[in-house]
């Protein structure tokens, strides 16, 4: 059972189908994971591979799998496209000039601060997911704040905010550790902070030596000084004002201009550091025993740069085998590069172990080890491709924003960013946008019930400009013409014949063209004059065709005529008699006329002789009655309905008799011409054999007189 969201098809439209001998069917595509659902019969073919049996349009309906995304992420959708957009532009034009290296310190930063505006999304999001404070957004936030720890942590590693690889990283992954896991608290340092005597606290000393080991001085200094001030023992007191400047002359990297500026201070800061550990060293063995001795000297060893100290102060932490990674630089190994933290991390895993089984924690492994291949491998593990591993993976998140009709703009732009397996995918969302179901405001789709509804005209162009647009940023001409033949074709069903035109010349569809002209001829048969000519007069004045249209000029000819044909109405309705018979010779003369419609306009030249003014020419008589013999000629030898279909169509109701005689009648009209010979035309009495005779002469005359 297939249950669409919304809905194509109510129950009571399933029993209508299931009476008409109908019913529903799905099919899966084979490339991607929409779904086609559409009308069918519910008998068996009876119909043999081969046979001719003409097929017919149906709409389908098409959706895909997965649930749509909520507001909010949509939102984030939204806006980390805008971010994709500006970033693929700019790589696009990179390209282009051949100018594409991360080696170029304006790539580079300009990389970065991709990373960067994606970073500001993530957190506003997440932020958004904490304020709505519900039990089902709480696997969402721990998703975005996996996301954000991971994508800044390879922006720490690969793209750094400074423009370059190879500075000391120490510090920049104690930023990292300090946006990420959130230590120590602050709401925690309050509540200390308010007791007369915080040191009797369980969390006193974890909480100063965390302030510590984060870079946090000024944290650490403010409890340093109570110490120094209230603690009851003398020597905690002397030890405390001893460390408060050690502590706040701590050497930061980002302080000094050069790394050996930054090496020679350090240098010369750890011999201080050294002094203090001789006057701790120097305390009566029983002093501070079980009380402050202990994690004072845990935090003196951490200055001194013992890794076993480091450890055993991270081994609680939230952030785990990382907090010990991110401050090994800071404490122990001040020179710490980029490229030393693969080597570094056997070392500390085999003293903080790390929970593969976690994403975050497999993901976070993988980056610090320079491992790709494994950050994508956890990124998605059903990963099996022909195509390049980042093209699968912006297809992937494509393909999960198909869920969403709202978001097929931004489908597409992900889509055509990946080859041509992409632009083939992005082409087909393009051609099944419905153009008469389509918000231009905020190219979103509006999904309606009904598979048949009406739409504006003004609907349908907006959804072509939209889409034409999109068509030319991403060079996809042929789908381009593709989508307006589909609105010039529903522009046709609804009677709209001048865009329908205008519709067909910009796909380049020159039998559309042709099919429109018929369309309008059809008009005139079955409607008259007058409706002809108001569906002609839609027909953009001044249309432009290409030069050496070749094959295709018929279909253009074909227009032409009934452009000047509906002109002859126009002049014959208007009383300009004159003009109408010059437009008839003019069409017979530029050999526009189509075959099926040569005995139409010799009836209508008939009807103008008939009127009784002199309007044609000897000559053009003459003219007029050889086209009508040879007319007469291919009647004799063929199928008169090739010749005489539409005439009959006209004079259907007219009682005009055979097609014989519908000749017969034209050749008496045209013999009667006022300008002639008494002995070339006839008196109102004359018979059918007499006029064929006088238009018999009137031809070899009209020959003779061109010789």
């Amino acid at each position: 059972m297939v249950h669409l969201q919304p809905p194509a098809w109510h129950r009571s439209d399933l029993a209508k189908l299931s009476a008409a001998g109908q019913t529903l069917h799905a099919t899966f595509s084979p490339r991607d994971n929409s779904l086609a659902t559409f009308v069918s019969t519910n008998q068996p073919s009876t119909s043999k591979r081969g046979s001719s049996a003409a097929a017919h349009e149906a709409d389908i309906y098409l959706s895909t799998l997965g649930r749509i995304p909520s507001q909010l992420r949509r939102d984030f959708i939204s806006d980390t496209y805008i971010t994709f957009v500006k970033f693929a532009r700019y790589v696009r034009e990179l390209q282009e000039r051949g100018t594409f290296s991360l080696h170029d310190s304006d790539v580079f930063t300009a990389f970065s601060n991709v990373v960067d505006d994606y970073l500001v999304v993530i957190t506003a999001h997440t932020e958004a997911l904490e304020k709505q404070q519900k039990e089902s957004t709480a696997q969402s936030l721990y998703h975005y704040q996996t996301i954000y720890s991971s994508l800044s942590l390879m922006q720490t590693i690969y793209l750094p905010a400074s423009g370059s690889r190879n500075g000391v990283v120490g510090e920049e992954l104690l930023d990292w550790l300090n946006r990420t896991y959130f230590a120590p608290r602050t709401e925690e340092g309050t509540a200390l902070n308010l007791i007369s005597e915080p040191w009797s606290e369980a969390n006193f000393w974890p909480y100063i030596t965390t302030a510590v080991l984060r870079g946090l001085s000024d944290v650490a200094v403010v409890f340093l000084v109570k110490l120094e001030s209230q603690h009851p023992s003398p020597f905690l007191q002397h030890l405390a004002s001893v460390l408060i400047p050690i502590i706040k002359t701590h050497p930061r990297s980002p302080q000094f201009g050069t790394d050996n500026d930054f090496f020679s201070a350090w240098r010369q800061w750890r011999e201080h550091v050294m002094l203090v550990r001789r006057e701790f060293d120097g305390l009566a063995p029983q002093e501070g025993r079980n009380s402050w001795r202990e994690p004072l000297d845990d935090i003196i060893n951490i200055l001194e740069g013992d890794s076993e100290a480091l450890a055993r102060a991270c081994k609680d932490s939230e952030a785990g085998w990382r907090e010990l990674v991110c401050l090994w630089g800071v404490w122990l190994r001040p020179g710490l590069r980029r490229d030393d933290i693969a080597t570094l991390i056997p070392d500390i895993l085999a003293v903080a172990p790390a929970d593969v089984t976690i994403p975050e924690e497999a993901l976070h492994l993988a980056l610090l080890e320079n491992n790709v291949g494994r950050v994508i491998e956890v990124a998605n593990k059903e990963l099996e491709t022909t195509v390049a591993v980042r093209d699968y993976l912006v297809l992937s998140y494509a393909e999960y924003l198909r869920g969403d009709p709202h978001l097929w703009r931004i489908t597409v732009d992900y889509m055509y960013t990946c080859g041509s397996v992409g632009e083939q995918m992005g082409d087909q969302v393009l051609l099944t946008v419905p153009l008469q179901n389509f918000a231009s405001q905020s190219g979103d789709i509006q999904m309606l019930n009904s598979t048949f509804s009406t739409a504006s005209h003004n609907t349908v162009i907006s959804a072509v400009d939209t889409l034409s647009e999109i068509c030319l940023e991403h060079r996809r001409e042929g789908v381009r013409r593709r989508i307006c033949r589909n609105a010039a074709r529903i522009f046709l069903e609804q009677g709209e014949f001048g865009l329908a035109i205008s519709y067909h010349l910009s796909a380049e569809d020159y039998a559309g063209i042709g099919r429109c002209a018929n369309y309008l001829l059809d008009e005139y048969v079955d409607h008259g004059p007058k409706n002809f000519l108001n569906k002609v007069d839609q027909i953009a004045v001044g249309l432009q065709y290409p030069e050496n249209m070749g094959e295709n000029a018929v279909y253009i000819y074909r227009l032409e005529f009934v452009q000047r044909y509906a002109e002859f109405h126009r002049l014959a309705l208007s009383g300009n008699l004159v003009a109408a018979a010059e437009y008839v010779v003019d069409m017979f003369a530029t050999a526009q006329v189509p075959t099926a419609w040569i005995a139409v306009l010799l009836a209508d030249a008939a009807r103008l002789v008939d009127s009784g003014e002199l309007l044609f020419r000897a000559d053009e008589i003459m003219d007029l009655m050889g086209r009508l013999e040879i007319l007469q000629s291919n009647v004799d030898h063929g199928p008169s309905a090739e010749y005489l279909g539409v005439l009959t169509r006209i004079e259907a109701d007219e009682n005009r008799g055979s097609d014989q005689q519908r000749l017969d009648a034209v050749r008496l009209s045209l013999a009667r011409w006022p300008g002639g010979h008494p002995r070339w035309y006839a008196t109102t009495r004359v018979t059918a054999p007499e006029a064929a005779s006088a238009a018999q002469k009137l031809t070899i005359h009209a020959l003779l007189s061109k010789r």
